[in-house]
């Protein structure tokens, strides 16, 4: 095989590579929803935890909304839906991850959990759909010696990144 079959060998096998790589986009087709499900209320996150920001349920509820928005054909609406999602958030945690040789930490964890419901109304008798009180937990960790309150705001956005993207999975994705 000379230079030139060569190349266009390895063109031909990138080309069909990167052609077969797709991000999902859900739809109801493609997800856990059912055709007939074309509204969900995203009611604001109750925040039940003992610490972290006054304005940490609002930075998830919107979130929550946005993806779902973003994700699905769903119409976001207040009051009866077909679908109705409420979550609380239950825990807001910083703990030591690593510790140095002075016994003092290298790296803290943030953690938070929030408990899901999410009811189908169109399909009550779902019991693989529905579910109450599920947890989903995220953290990130961070170095001990960084100044906490100006890292929390960007620490709790991508908690609530990864928390969403479970809920989701769980249930319009249906993963």
């Amino acid at each position: 095989m000379n230079k030139f079959h060569y190349y266009i060998y390895l063109t031909l096998i990138a080309t069909l590579s990167i052609s077969s790589c797709t991000i999902p986009k859900f739809t109801q087709g493609s997800s856990g929803l059912a055709p007939d499900e074309k509204s969900i209320n995203i009611t604001e996150f109750k925040n039940n935890a003992t610490r972290g920001t006054s304005n940490m349920h609002v930075v998830f509820t919107q979130k929550t909304q946005d993806y779902f928005q973003q994700n699905t054909k769903l119409e976001i609406v207040e009051g009866f839906s077909d679908i109705e999602l409420k979550c609380e958030i239950t825990n807001y945690n910083i703990t030591p991850m690593s510790a140095l040789a002075n016994e003092t930490a290298a790296l803290n964890k943030l953690e938070i959990t929030v408990k899901a419901t999410y009811i189908s109304n169109l399909h009550l008798d779902d019991k693989v759909k529905n579910f109450e009180n599920k947890s989903f937990t995220g953290f990130v960790t961070f170095p001990s010696n960084a100044d906490f309150s100006s890292l929390e705001p960007d620490l709790i956005e991508e908690i609530a990144d990864q928390i969403i993207v479970n809920i989701f999975s769980a249930t319009a994705g249906n993963w």
